[in-house]
């Protein structure tokens, strides 16, 4: 890239060398992200999270619906 083709302030001071150098690096800065999938684990390591979500999840639906009998029976 010779100079007559970059516009802006002048190449031979500091200051356009620094602007020069900021917008070369913005133009090769990517700029849209890539969605990145999660490191491969194993089916064992997935099936056991996904009991214990789904155990979890359990838990705080039998322990709602506990509260819930239990106020029903004091009215």
């Amino acid at each position: 890239m010779s100079a007559y083709a970059f516009p802006g302030p002048k190449r031979n001071s500091r200051v356009g060398s620094l602007i020069a150098g900021l917008g070369s690096l913005a133009a090769i800065w990517p700029t849209v992200t890539v969605a990145t999938r999660a490191p491969a684990r194993s089916d064992l390591d997935a099936l056991r999270g996904d009991s214990l979500r789904i155990g979890a999840d359990m838990r705080r639906v039998i322990e709602r619906e506990r509260e819930r009998v239990t106020a029903a029976e004091q009215e």
